[in-house]
């Protein structure tokens, strides 16, 4: 090794930068042995400081606490040493991979940002919305409850059918969490768009998409959105319709936007829990399998291992003794207190993966215990590339590839595989209801998702200044969702910052982006599987050409932009809508003939608002089912 080599090394060990060796900057030799150390010393050192969020997570105390801390800054420290020597090589001249294993230490987000000042004023604030909106509580006018957002007031917006109270507790969260959070949002914006400056992208909005490394990203999403209009406006009209059943032509207009507060979640980004409401043929069996899991004695770690079954059926390796032995498949009975948010955790060690989960045992966790798996599967399949390529090929690429494993496992065919129904009524009513369940999930967060970043971008590049954060919020979701505020909004109010992601600044593109991806692969997969019958009865399970072509994929990690990634299960560099049309195709087709029977006109172009709800009257969706008919019983007074 060269003496220019080794002073580097010398130097960043002890803290320092090697910007006055010119003699090795343009050297990619030189590059090379850099990134190879960084690697061993990565795996030295990340192992013990992800330890130490892992312990904090799963036995939350004030003494863990301060470890966590400590390991974080430790951490950052590290990763700024490693991005200030990356940043010394003139990358113009290197090859393709070496430039790459680069750039994933030189663009590190807010550990790029050299003042200090400013870095401690970003965290500041951004604790400051995360906790103003964690602790914010509403109380239920109706029963004097006082809730957080989560699961209390999420659950009540799932459960409740009742207009005006619907209304109280949507109004009274954005008065309480969201509308004193605008200030603090506005600093936030001008601090992330200095860490955006430091790597190397003109605001916020721009570093995020910057991590798809495609230039017409946003012209992609619109044409994506565009593509997809006409289906998501056909199950609009559906819905639209059987809420006008259950509220009156009082609240809803049969072809005007659609109050967003009575669509059963707090933000509206997703429909599935007015199933109910929304079910097609109700006398139909639901394809649900906690019966069949809780009478075959399923346990959460049995779960995990059926999932495991499902990859190694693939042809895929199963997974070490580290991920059975080291993971939390359930909540604890050790007395601790834990953090039950699911997620997978690389201790980049190329040996020790876990899961953290609460699972119990029924249909909805069955499923997110393939989803953690495949996620968990990604990561142990990229487990040999260096350090900086253990990642997803984009930020959407993990959930992408858990969801795709979903897509099977949920199939009537693969539940009665494992026994977990009796019986499979293979017939087209039980079909268009098990596709209406995932559209309103899949299909609808879509326009949500796109509407949520395009205000977001907007706002981090200026285009939208702060006098019009929610009236240009409003107008993007009448455009893209077909939705309205149940009152009239103003500057007052900030109703962006109702949603988790917005103030504690995650960004929501890789769902959207997920939700295209995963119908991809599982197209392909399902092709190279030579399944028969329709792409919604597919399931993988089994298929060596399938786990090939899907492990071909995982192993690059992030050696390879995702448009070279994607083509080894799918053969094109793109998204493609696609799949999900051919996917949903019998759905769509029964939504058309359903609003032509109805004579309802899919959009939204009429200029309506709801009138202001009345507490003196409040409408009470007490319903009745026959058929596929939904009666309206009346108004409670």
């Amino acid at each position: 090794m060269k003496y220019c080599t080794w002073k580097i090394l010398f130097l960043w060990i002890f803290g320092l930068t090697c910007l006055g060796l010119t003699s090795c900057q343009n050297d990619e030799n030189e590059a090379k042995a850099f990134l190879a150390e960084y690697t061993v010393r990565a795996e030295e050192n990340l192992p013990a400081w992800i330890q130490a969020s892992w312990t904090y997570y799963t036995d939350i105390t004030e003494e863990n606490g301060r470890a966590q801390v400590e390991a974080q800054l430790a951490r950052s420290a590290f990763e700024l040493e490693a991005h200030d020597n990356a940043s010394y090589y003139n990358r113009d001249g290197f090859s393709t991979p070496t430039k790459r294993e680069l750039e994933q230490l030189v663009y590190i987000g807010e550990s790029a940002l050299d003042d200090e000042d400013k870095l401690t004023e970003l965290k500041d604030v951004k604790a400051s919305l995360k906790n103003r909106y964690s602790t914010s509580e509403v109380c239920i006018e109706s029963t004097g409850e006082c809730l957080n957002v989560d699961p209390g007031l999420d659950n009540f917006m799932k459960t409740s059918r009742n207009y005006y109270d619907l209304y109280k507790v949507w109004d009274d969260w954005r008065s309480t969490a969201a509308a004193p959070a605008r200030n603090d949002y506005r600093e936030y914006v001008q601090l992330s768009n200095l860490v955006a400056v430091a790597n190397d992208q003109p605001d916020k909005g721009a570093y995020w998409r910057s991590w798809y490394e495609t230039e017409n990203m946003v012209d992609q999403l619109e044409q994506i959105y565009e593509e997809l209009y006409p289906f998501y406006a056909n199950l609009h009209a559906y819905v639209r319709r059987r809420l006008y059943q259950v509220y009156g032509s009082k609240y809803i207009d049969l072809n005007g936007p659609i109050p967003v507060h009575i669509l059963g979640s707090m933000a509206g980004h997703s429909w599935h829990n007015l199933y109910d409401i929304f079910v097609p043929y109700p006398d139909k069996a639901a394809i649900e399998a906690t019966e069949g899991l809780q009478k075959l004695g399923y346990t959460p770690r049995k779960m995990y291992l059926a999932a495991d079954a499902f990859f190694t059926s693939l042809g895929l390796s199963p997974l070490n003794s580290d991920f059975w032995t080291k993971s939390m498949f359930e909540y604890p009975d050790n007395g601790k207190e834990v953090s039950c948010t699911a997620g997978v955790w690389d201790f980049m060690d190329s040996e020790d993966f876990r899961v953290k989960s609460c699972l119990n045992v029924n249909h909805d966790d069955f499923m997110l215990a393939h989803y953690l798996m495949g996620r968990t599967q990604y990561a142990f399949s990229y487990r040999d590339q260096p350090v900086p390529f253990r990642d997803g090929a984009n930020p959407a690429f993990h959930a992408a590839i858990g969801d795709t494993i979903s897509l099977s496992v949920r199939t009537p065919r693969h539940l009665y595989f494992m026994g977990l129904l009796d019986e499979v009524e293979d017939d087209e009513e039980t079909h268009i209801n098990y596709l209406m369940k995932l559209a309103l999930e899949k299909i609808v967060l879509i326009p949500y998702a796109l509407t949520l970043e395009n205000w977001r971008w907007s706002v981090f590049n200026g285009t939208t200044a702060n006098a019009d954060y929610n009236k240009v919020w409003w107008e993007l979701r009448k455009r893209y969702q077909g939705v309205v505020p149940p009152v009239e909004r103003s500057e007052t109010d900030f109703d962006p910052a109702a949603k988790w992601h917005v103030i504690a600044d995650i960004p929501y593109l890789r769902y959207l982006v997920g939700n295209v991806l995963q119908f991809q692969f599982h197209d392909s997969l399902c092709e190279l599987s030579l399944q028969p019958g329709p792409l919604y009865n597919c399931d993988i399970y089994g298929s060596r050409d399938a786990g090939d072509a899907l492990s071909e994929m995982m192993t690059m990690g992030a050696s390879k932009p995702w448009t070279e990634a994607i083509q080894a299960v799918t053969g094109r560099p793109f998204m493609d809508v696609q799949p999900i049309a051919d996917y949903f195709k019998p759905l769509n087709d029964w939504l058309q003939l359903e609003n032509e029977a109805n004579s309802d006109t899919p959009g939204w172009s009429k200029d309506w608002a709801p009138p202001e709800p009345s507490s003196s009257g409040r409408l009470v969706a007490s319903i009745i089912t026959t058929g596929i008919n939904i009666i309206l019983f009346g108004v409670v007074f």
